[in-house]
């Protein structure tokens, strides 16, 4: 479904050979293929997008700085266009949805039990397989620097195993380099009314075990979504902004309101920074600075050239990190990516900015393949998995022909993940939508213990210390695996 009716010219988003291109250049070479009034223009996109004056429906709308324009076209007009020399792709103006839906089986019980052992299935048999083959096997997914020939196995009561610092240096067993195990006093427990809840998708991917070194504090993340409810107890926004279509789009104006109408945007937002307040629930990076960057509207779609805005305004406030739980299916497994995706997400790394994206929901479907934008190499793609550290079946993988930068790259927990939600409300919720985040705010954690890193140095990181699910090494499902915020801090 569009936002635009049938009756109209269709919107299409134009970009140019050059990947930066001024709004003159830009029209003149528009004015040679398409039957344009005297009065036409072409205002700048970020600051037209975002404000809330009306916007003729068939003003053009420019991108200076990834080379792109988005302006309604007859099919006509779409020819000449694709014809002239200076254009390097046109597409529609096509939807965008937030991939968060809750997750339900189709049928009964047996049929969920049926999944859950078909997933545990394979990757038990792919792992039985490498062992029996391969004796090393068993030692891939223990880093070479590792010692694992010394053990603690017990301690006495009130005292547990802790990596202690070597002087001369030791190897250690299941420690970082200079380190070892020693049983040491435990640390008083405070009353359990003082006690942060702390969910079991936190703890599998290890992130409280890093907050006493990093939380993410003073890293700018931003949530390109449905925008978040600044009012929750559990949710601190810096600043946000909206590029929504109003409610009435008759009228043809954008919202100026960056608070969250749907839900989407809020629950993303808790897994990624809710804070550590005794209260709810916590995030992954609970003391990072969250913008709201509002580009889905309530019923949680938007259009391509709205998502556009959104990353095009994050590259200019210098977003730390941006997190992108929204898509679009494909229809093809070699689909190819949207130049304006490719080169926004480029700008945005250009300023220091790491790009995550959901990898879709498309899994179960006749086309289960990575989605856009996740599939674009600029992108890092994340899959879902359960409490179990099984694939969600709905989590979109493949083909297997994508290079690693274009497929599932790691995932993260993204099935009955409980998260913020409206009204100061807390809701469980599923898909790979809730997957990202979690990336996003170990991103953040990365990034404040390591400010002068470029974004592929975090997602190299991210990468190489995840978990190994599936397949030894990467595969098209697990992609390098679990997410590991210990390991990626510690190692």
């Amino acid at each position: 479904m569009s936002f635009y009716s049938q009756d109209e010219q269709r919107r299409y988003v134009v970009s140019f050979k050059k990947s930066k291109i001024s709004k003159m250049e830009a029209a003149d070479i528009l004015k040679q293929e398409v039957r344009i009034l005297t009065d036409f223009k072409i205002d700048d996109g970020v600051s037209k997008l975002s404000s809330s004056i009306k916007i003729d429906p068939d003003q053009a709308l420019h991108f200076e700085n990834i080379g792109t324009t988005i302006i309604s076209l007859s099919d006509e007009d779409v020819k000449k266009v694709k014809e002239n020399n200076n254009i390097e792709q046109i597409v529609e103006d096509y939807p965008v949805y937030a991939l968060g839906e809750q997750h339900k089986f189709k049928n009964c019980e047996n049929e969920e039990l049926f999944r859950a052992g078909y997933n545990r299935g394979y990757q038990t048999a792919m792992q039985e397989v490498y062992r029996n083959n391969y004796p090393c096997y068993n030692q891939l997914n223990v880093p070479s620097h590792y010692n694992i020939s010394k053990q603690v196995s017990d301690c006495p009561p009130g005292m547990h195993p802790e990596c202690i610092n070597d002087d001369p240096v030791v190897e250690p067993p299941v420690c970082p380099p200079g380190m070892h195990l020693e049983c040491v006093p435990d640390v008083p427990l405070p009353p359990e009314d003082d006690l942060q809840p702390i969910l079991w998708n936190i703890q599998l991917i290890n992130a409280n075990k890093v907050w006493s070194r990093v939380t993410g504090r003073n890293v700018k993340v931003g949530i390109i979504d449905t925008g978040i409810d600044n009012n929750h107890p559990d949710i601190s926004v810096v600043d946000g902004i909206s590029f929504v279509l109003a409610d009435d789009d008759n009228i043809k104006t954008f919202t100026n309101s960056w608070e969250d109408d749907n839900g989407h945007g809020t629950h993303c937002a808790g897994i990624i920074g809710a804070q550590n307040n005794k209260i709810g629930v916590v995030g992954v990076a609970p003391e990072c600075s969250l913008f709201s960057i509002k580009v889905l509207s309530s019923s949680g779609s938007g259009q391509l050239s709205w998502i556009l805005g959104g990353m095009g305004w994050a590259a200019e406030q210098k977003m730390d990190v941006v997190s992108m739980s929204l898509g679009s299916m494909v229809f093809e497994a070699d689909a190819e990516c949207s130049v304006a995706y490719q080169r926004a997400a480029q700008e945005l790394i250009n300023q220091g900015c790491i790009v995550i994206a959901a990898a879709g929901n498309s899994g179960e479907e006749k086309f289960p393949w990575v989605g856009l934008p996740a599939r674009c190499s600029e992108f890092m793609a994340v899959g879902a998995i359960d409490k179990n550290k099984n694939i969600a079946s709905f989590s979109s993988n493949g083909p297997s022909s994508l290079p690693i930068d274009s497929g599932v790259e790691i995932c993260a927990p993204g099935v009955t993940v409980k998260s913020t939600w409206l009204n100061g409300k807390y809701k469980e919720a599923s898909g790979t939508s809730m997957a990202c985040p979690h990336v996003a705010g170990a991103a953040a954690l990365l990034k404040q213990l390591h400010p002068t890193w470029s974004p592929m140095q975090i997602r190299q990181k991210l990468r190489s210390t995840a978990q190994d699910l599936g397949a030894p090494g990467n595969d098209p499902k697990y992609g390098g695996g679990l997410l590991d915020c210990y390991r990626a801090i510690f190692d």
